[in-house]
């Protein structure tokens, strides 16, 4: 049944029941026998015209049998066309539209089943009559119709509602229908789930878009609509004191301000520059040479998959992963990996799904693969120029300089407080290969339980590992040369603070710092070199984890960009930038210099220490490219806690976010 988004208060469908026999002249018995109902609809008030199609079908049901037939459209393109379907013996007729509703029928009451994730042009509606009279068909349920204005793109519609105490209401599961009353009504009776959803993909500009949803007539204290994105954002709106009866349309705005939708880049990803990761905005079939930052050519056999992200089941919208859509599907984030060895290419399809997935380039012997080099491939929803962030700090502007950052961790989906595709990946200091992070958001209320008992425990985010390269992500003590980790990409290995036996200072571009101390440095009084500096710059390595363009920053520049700390020995340091700690999580949200309009968010991640995540909700630790001269095997870091200051403690063994900045 075709219908322009459909039905008012006052839809009704008429059906009229005539008989035909056929009878097989040799037995003298009834061979087959047709029913046909004429269905009329009329013109629904203001929502437009509803129009059957050839096709649509009906269910039929009598006083005498429960069973149900299918009555199919043979006409189309009118309100009022011929069903036709087996003879149903009985005086009183009872129907169902539409027949694929799962269900059954006692003579008076219809039990249905109402899924959670519904169809488009859902409008369960039921009849009854006798054959002389006709069938009067009414709707059911009450729509929702969700009008959004805006920008980004809309994957989901969410509906919730709550009862007079403030309690989840059913949506979805048993409903009941009672074909007596004057006006039959859904009554949700049992199981299923406390919302209704659709999956839609809506792309939203200042010209109204439209999505209706089902839900049981009745009184709500309150009824909440959550939208979400492609890329995991959130937008939420609750109506309170809503009544509403069968057939009736309830209109709710919204003007949903999401990310603007994803920009397309060329096909060769290497046109932009060498890289160990690149940045896939949309779906689509992409490539990229076989090759080092430095111009070096790889050489292999092959290349595939090594992880990649998967669909998750959800507790918490957004803040909490229960686990794996099963079967997990190792094509969700990318597929179709092939090498070309004469070209020197790698190339894949991005289903369009965001998230991050890792290909391997290998050769093989004896059946047995040995990794060459990986590439990260971070599907992000957005391209590079759409993650842009130009950033000015109080010390920076005293200096007349700039910079520019991506405005998320690598690996990150969002850019959302309480979102976990905000976290992104983890890196041990100098190592260009992820580590996943989390699956559950670091609550502020309770950081000390957001901390994992084994290495890549329970609070790790579900993922695909590919069986052909070996075991999942692991932990190691037994250290090697950097070639030998750069052959193990998911290997932990930690000893003694360290991945390796010869991590060269200058790993990820930078080395060890010119200054004595960082508190000379935060000072100003250290004579080799100091805030009043200004910029000191890196260059990206071989090891480089971040994409086209960007690279790891020094400390130097972490620190003038987003510093923030009120202390007695660090004058120069109060209102570099401003810092506030977003709401149910230790995140911070962090504001330019004369320059309210420009935020950045730093999530409370934690890091992962001999491969357990620590202090999730706690703390965000931030890399740099730059060595604590204190101490080789200490990394600098930026920590997120009551304000956004420097620390020297950490090794180069911890994994932790890293964030870019421009080349």
């Amino acid at each position: 049944m075709k219908r322009n988004y459909l039905f008012t208060a006052y839809l009704a469908l008429y059906a009229f029941l005539l008989v035909s026999c056929e009878k097989d002249p040799a037995a003298g018995l009834a061979k087959s026998r047709t029913m046909m109902i004429s269905a009329t609809i009329p013109i629904p008030v203001e929502e437009g015209k509803a129009l059957w199609l050839e096709g649509d079908t009906i269910k039929i049901f009598s006083n005498r049998d429960f069973t149900g037939h299918s009555f199919i459209a043979k006409t189309s393109g009118s309100t009022k066309i011929s069903f036709t379907g087996p003879v149903t013996e009985g005086e009183q007729f009872y129907g169902t539209y539409p027949d694929f509703l799962q269900g059954s029928f006692d003579g008076s009451i219809f039990s249905v089943e109402m899924p959670e994730q519904q169809p488009t042009s859902f409008w369960p509606m039921v009849g009854k009559g006798t054959r002389e009279d006709g069938l009067e068909f009414k709707g059911t349920g009450a729509l929702l119709s969700v009008n959004m204005t805006g920008q980004g793109n809309v994957s989901s519609v969410k509906i919730e509602g709550k009862d007079a105490e403030g309690n989840p209401l059913l949506l979805s599961g048993t409903a009941r229908v009672d074909m007596n009353a004057t006006f039959p009504t859904l009554q949700m009776i049992s199981g299923g789930n406390t919302y209704v959803e659709r999956t839609v993909d809506v792309s939203l500009t200042s010209e109204v878009k439209k999505v209706y949803i089902l839900i049981p007539p009745g009184s709500y204290q309150s009824l909440a609509v959550t939208l979400t994105s492609a890329i995991g954002e959130t937008f939420f709106q609750e109506t309170s004191s809503v009544n509403l009866s069968s057939e009736q349309i309830l209109n709710v705005d919204l003007l949903v301000d999401f990310e603007e939708i994803a920009e397309p880049i060329e096909a060769n990803l290497s046109l932009a520059g060498l890289a160990n990761c690149y940045v896939v905005p949309v779906g689509g079939n992409y490539f990229f040479d076989a090759k080092l930052t430095d111009n070096t050519v790889l050489n292999g056999d092959g290349a595939d998959l090594l992880w990649a992200d998967v669909a998750y089941n959800w507790i918490n919208d957004n803040a909490e992963v229960q686990n794996a859509v099963s079967p997990i599907d190792p094509e969700y984030i990318i597929k179709d990996i092939s090498y070309d060895a004469q070209e020197g290419r790698i190339s894949f399809t991005a289903t369009g799904n965001v998230g991050n997935a890792t290909i391997a380039l290998y050769t093989e012997s004896g059946g047995t693969r040995s990794i060459v080099w990986t590439w990260h491939v971070w599907v992000a929803g957005r391209s590079l120029n759409q993650m842009r962030l130009d950033w000015v700090s109080k010390n920076l502007s005293a200096k007349g300089q700039s910079l520019v950052w991506l405005d998320r961790n690598i690996g990150a989906i969002n850019d959302r407080a309480d979102n976990i595709g905000a976290y992104g990946l983890l890196y041990q200091w100098g190592r260009k290969d992820p580590f996943i992070g989390s699956r559950i958001i670091g609550q502020k209320a309770n950081p000390s339980g957001t901390d994992e008992g084994e290495a890549f425990g329970d609070l790790t985010l579900p993922i695909y590992a590919n069986s052909a390269f070996g075991n999942e992500f692991r932990v190691e003590t037994s250290l090697g040369s950097v070639q030998d980790v750069v052959k193990n990409p998911m290997v932990f290995y930690a000893s003694s603070g360290n991945w390796a036996m010869d991590i060269p200072a200058s790993a990820w571009g930078d080395g060890v710092a010119p200054f004595a101390t960082w508190q000379g440095y935060m000072r100003g009084d250290d004579p080799s070199a100091n805030y009043t500096d200004g910029i000191r710059s890196g260059s990206k390595s071989i090891y480089d984890p971040c994409p086209s363009g960007y690279r790891v920053p020094t400390s130097e520049e972490m620190w003038l960009s987003f510093a923030a700390w009120s202390h007695a020995d660090y004058p120069a340091w109060a209102g570099n930038v401003t810092s506030t700690i977003a709401a149910n999580t230790n995140s911070h949200l962090v504001t330019a210099y004369n320059d309210l309009s420009s935020v950045v968010l730093f999530p409370a991640f934690g890091h992962r220490d001999a491969g357990k995540l620590d202090a999730l909700g706690s703390a965000g630790y931030y890399h740099t490219a730059t060595i604590n001269p204190a101490n080789a095997s200490q990394a600098f870091r930026q920590l997120v806690g009551s304000n956004m200051r420097v620390e020297g403690s950490g090794t180069f063994a911890f994994a932790r976010p890293v964030r870019c900045v421009v080349e």
